[in-house]
């Protein structure tokens, strides 16, 4: 790591509350949460080409999740995406569904978090230069087979695909400049009114991305991602990844996982990413597994990174 970018890693910690719960992450602790993700790796529901799965093969919303994974450190779901890009350079939700034009929504700007945190993590080049090839040869748009808007790139998303590819060493796009200060306002009222669902997972998310672009020696995250990760942590308190995110590895996220991640397989048939739902609703209960490997991995991450700091 660069001395600049240590240098605001610290400050980045220092902005973060409670500080001091750092300390008090016993080895006992950290024993129990590893375990937790242990049991998870043993049930965690994959597809027969061993592929990512929530319950359903293909899984459609495959590339988003094994995406994050990827950048959080499990290698194999690094590959879930890689597959899942086409050879004209489109990405699709799956490796399974690559090619299939009967399907609408092939694609989404939701998904698109998932194929930039493997570039995050990756550094293939050769990936993002196809993926911008098919976007701009394709109208701007990620896919031509959308319902609705969700193939096109918002002012949010370019600046997030700007910030990746000016870490991958590459020049960004003109389309990839544009709308800094609207996302500025707009993401905090976003987080404010939207739905308890997905939506502010999607913003959570973003942020974690922009921060490991910064790690790992990319452009300096968005000022205004804390600022929006304080809106989700108030009006979800309880999701463990809204305050590992926001707090960093406290004594109260770790028993938070610890509580929410189950020890074995729910019976549902269909799982979910319990981090993405409201957490009123218990989603937990149907926990995929993969959602608890993630978070373990991001707190040990965390922790290591301020023990590293210090």
């Amino acid at each position: 790591m660069r001395i600049s970018q240590k240098i605001y890693l610290v400050l980045g910690m220092m902005m973060i509350p409670s500080l001091s719960a750092f300390a008090q992450i016993s080895a006992e602790k950290m024993d129990q949460l590893k375990t937790k993700r242990d049991l998870a790796r043993t049930w965690a529901p994959l597809c027969a080409d061993g592929t990512q799965s929530h319950g359903m093969c293909p899984f459609g919303d495959m590339t988003i999740f094994s995406g994050l994974l990827c950048l959080s450190g499990e290698t194999e779901r690094c590959n879930d995406v890689k597959h899942a890009q086409g050879p004209d350079g489109k990405w699709w939700r799956s490796p399974e569904l690559v090619g299939n034009e009967v399907e609408k929504d092939s694609f989404s700007r939701d998904q698109s978090l998932g194929a930039l945190s493997y570039l995050v993590a990756t550094k293939d080049v050769e990936a993002a230069l196809r993926w911008q090839s098919y976007i701009e040869s394709h109208n701007n748009k990620m896919c031509t087979d959308a319902s609705d808007n969700r193939c096109t790139i918002t002012p949010g998303a370019s600046q997030l695909f700007g910030a990746v590819w000016e870490y991958l060493g590459l020049k960004p796009a003109r389309w990839m400049n544009r709308g800094k200060w609207y996302m500025n306002v707009y993401s905090q009222i976003e987080a404010s009114v939207q739905p308890k669902d997905f939506p502010m997972h999607l913003n959570a998310a973003s942020a974690w991305i922009r921060l490991e672009v910064e790690r790992r020696g990319g452009p300096r995250a968005e000022s205004y991602d804390q600022k929006v990760l304080k809106i989700l942590v108030k009006r979800e308190p309880t999701n463990p990844y809204f305050l590992l995110l926001r707090n960093g590895p406290t004594e109260e996220v770790a028993n938070l996982i610890l509580e929410k991640c189950p020890d074995q397989k729910p019976k549902d048939a269909l799982l979910d990413w319990s981090w993405q739902r409201g957490q009123d609703d218990k989603p937990w209960l149907h926990a995929s597994g993969h959602d608890c490997i993630y978070i373990v991995n991001v707190f040990e991450r965390e922790l290591s990174l301020l023990n590293s700091s210090k």
